[in-house]
């Protein structure tokens, strides 16, 4: 029987600074046909209304966002939908896809089941609605083999990466950027207790540790040793600034999402910067320990290593120079992991549309 036309769409944020997008970019370097759609134009808003976004049938953007893929899929005659991180999608959707004939395809990197009765509440669709994927790809390891059990032969482990447009090891040519962003030790990324505990622990020491995210400012009123170390979050450009002129990258992971990786721990050593990670399985797999990077599993041993680091300008950057080499030659882009990922799930999904007589895209609006 001979293969039906791929006709592809995908539904995911295309901010410039977002790892979406960087997916995006890849799949498109292959599919140049593929249509887009942007989630942010109808999700976007103030604290109540990204609030009310998580409730089934309460806000309206994600009533909005349901009609229009809907509405995609019927005017653009696609066959196959990948999704990027539906926290939004009804599973009334899914199925009015799943009975045309549309294939469908979810990458998330969130952790499905949260340990924070207030992150599960907001994730709860995308852990009922995994079933309804042909394809379902997750870069969290636990609920990869949780999934197995109940969708085999559906889901696929991928990774997190980082984006090879953005994060190079190119130094910065503006001294006065240097001396605004170079630190003894940073870290980037949301509060956790167990975080806070490590940064408490390297300020106590006397280590000069910045920190950016949400919501540590608000942490600094508890905790007044954090004062004058923590700030918001950065826009995409300082970002890429503050990891590249840090002496060392700090790589503490989330304890609330079970993640053993972070997006920074590919990003650290794509800038050349020196990581030192939480030493979990994945880092050990994706980095030589006191050849790669360096790990640790206790309060004092972060504390001895940054101290020992900070002394050893000659260790720490022939260290930082193998990580970089080890990121950058080892397949942890967006774009490589993409590739990957796209060539093993179009390889199946194209088999599949072969075998179908007939796709459909005749389907009400209906959304939940």
């Amino acid at each position: 029987m001979s293969q039906l036309p791929l006709r592809l769409g995908y539904v995911g944020t295309l901010d410039p600074g977002g790892t979406c997008f960087s997916r995006f970019e890849a799949l498109r370097s292959v599919e140049p046909g593929v249509v887009a759609l942007d989630p942010d134009r109808y999700l976007n808003g103030g604290r109540l209304a990204r609030w009310l976004n998580q409730v089934p049938c309460v806000g309206a953007g994600p009533r909005r966002l349901n009609a229009a893929v809907l509405h995609l899929v019927r005017e653009q005659r696609l066959n196959f939908l990948w999704i990027d991180k539906g926290t939004w999608v009804a599973p009334a959707t899914l199925r009015e896809l799943r009975r045309s004939g549309v294939r469908l395809a979810h990458h998330v990197t969130d952790a499905l089941w949260p340990r924070p009765l207030r992150l599960r509440f907001t994730r709860r669709r995308l852990a009922a609605t995994a079933p309804l994927y042909d394809h379902y790809l997750t870069s969290n390891a636990a609920d990869f083999r949780r999934l197995q059990a109940t969708m085999p032969g559906r889901v696929a482990l991928t990774q997190l990466g980082y984006d090879e447009r953005r994060f190079d090891s190119k130094p910065g040519r503006d001294s006065e950027l240097a001396a605004r962003w170079t630190h003894d030790a940073i870290f980037i990324g949301h509060w956790e207790p167990r975080t806070e505990r490590g940064i408490t622990a390297l300020l106590a020491a006397g280590v000069r540790v910045k920190v950016y995210g949400r919501p540590w400012l608000a942490r600094a009123r508890r905790n007044p040793r954090l004062a004058g170390h923590v700030f918001d979050s950065l826009n995409d450009r300082d970002y890429v600034l503050a990891l590249k002129h840090a002496l060392i990258g700090l790589g503490f992971v989330s304890e609330w999402n079970y993640n053993e990786t972070a997006g920074r721990s590919y990003e650290i050593p794509a800038c050349g910067t020196f990581l030192l990670a939480m030493r979990t399985r994945e880092h050990q797999r994706d980095y030589r320990e006191g050849e790669e990077a360096e790990f640790f599993g206790s309060e004092a041993e972060l504390v001895a290593k940054v101290r020992r680091y900070l002394a050893d300008d000659a260790a720490r950057s022939a260290i930082a120079a193998r990580g970089h080499r080890r990121c950058t030659t080892s397949g942890y882009s967006w774009r490589e992991i993409m590739l990957r990922d796209w060539a093993a799930v179009s390889a199946r999904m194209k088999a599949s549309l072969s075998n179908s007589k007939n796709v459909t895209t005749d389907f009400t609006d209906r959304h939940g």
